[in-house]
Order: structure tokens, then sequence, then C-alpha cells
């Protein structure tokens, strides 16, 4: 049964495990070999990004607007992992829903659930986690880290205004959804 409203709650790494990974917007206790703190600056190593099998990773500027807070629909990338980060002073709230288990490539659409994702914050999805994104009151700029080859297969399937089946020669999927929640923003 899918809800009929979402409250977007802030990240949480343990209700997030097997879906999403999120990035810590803070510098770790443990000091580790990729991790470096001075006066000056700070870096840590967050995640090793996976693109896939033979998959060659991209960057990419999204702006996401304000629109009636309806989730329409539901995208998956079966190959890769896609990462989202906020910039500047906007939040942008990610609606994430896993795969079935019962081999059907379907969304679960019981487990849906939305989340804050402060500017700066990271949030790296799985292979298989259906997932859309919303404003929730002024256009939010992002930072996106996905795989090449499905950014044009995304692109294709925009154009061509189709639903593809899940399973498909497609490395995303797109499904509609017959109801719409509500996002409680």
């Amino acid at each position: 049964m899918i809800p009929a409203e979402l409250t977007p709650r802030p990240l949480d790494c343990v209700a997030l495990q097997g879906m999403a990974a999120v990035w810590p917007v803070k510098l770790p206790k443990a000091e580790e070999d990729r991790s470096w703190s001075s006066p000056q600056t700070d870096f840590w190593h967050v995640h090793d990004f996976n693109p896939g099998t033979g998959g060659e990773t991209e960057v990419l500027w999204v702006t996401y607007r304000p629109s009636e807070p309806l989730v329409r629909g539901l995208e998956v990338h079966w190959l890769t992992e896609q990462a989202v980060v906020p910039l500047g002073n906007q939040p942008l709230i990610q609606v994430l829903c896993p795969t079935r288990q019962d081999g059907s490539s379907q969304p679960d659409l019981a487990q849906l659930s939305a989340w804050w994702i402060e500017p700066g914050q990271g949030l790296c999805m799985s292979p298989g986690c259906w997932h859309t994104s919303y404003a929730p009151v002024e256009t939010v700029n992002v930072l996106m880290l996905t795989r090449r080859s499905t950014t044009r297969d995304l692109v294709a399937q925009l154009r061509s205004s189709a639903s593809t089946a899940p399973g498909t020669a497609h490395e995303t999927g797109f499904v509609k959804l017959d109801t719409w929640p509500k996002i409680l923003a």
C-alpha cells in the first residue's frame, strides 16, 4: 500500500542502510590515511563511488525547481550508485524506496520514505534504490555524481516520455504511480 503522505526526516545512517549511504559533513574523529586537518583546510575520504562494471563516473550540475508536492513517479538505476549534494542554502527532499524482494524488480511502495538533505550533506543511493527529488521552497542546485551512460539513457527516456519496465535493456527504470503521495514539507 502506498502511503498517502510522506513527512521528510533528517538523514539517518541506520534507517537508510541498504538503500543509501549518508555522507558526513564533519571531519570524522578517527584519522585515516585519506583524511587531513590543519588550520587552513580539512579533507576526508567519504565514499568509494561505484559506477558499476565498465562504467565511467560523471559529475552533473542539476537544478530542481519547486513544484506541486506530489510523488508522481520514481526512477531507478540498476547498474550504478547515484549521489546528490545540495549546494547553496536550500535543502533538497529525496524520496526513496527499496526494490521489492520478490524478484519483480518493482518498487516496494509500502516502504516509500522522504528525507531532508541539508546543503553540503550528501546522499549516495545504492543500485536498485527507487527515487525522486523535490525542491520544497526555492530552486535547489545540486552536484550529482552518477554513471555517464546512465545519464544518456535517462535523457533518451525522458525525451521519448516513455515509461520503462524494470528489467528492460535500459540502465534506468521509471514508473508512474497511480496514487500520488503528498510530501508534507
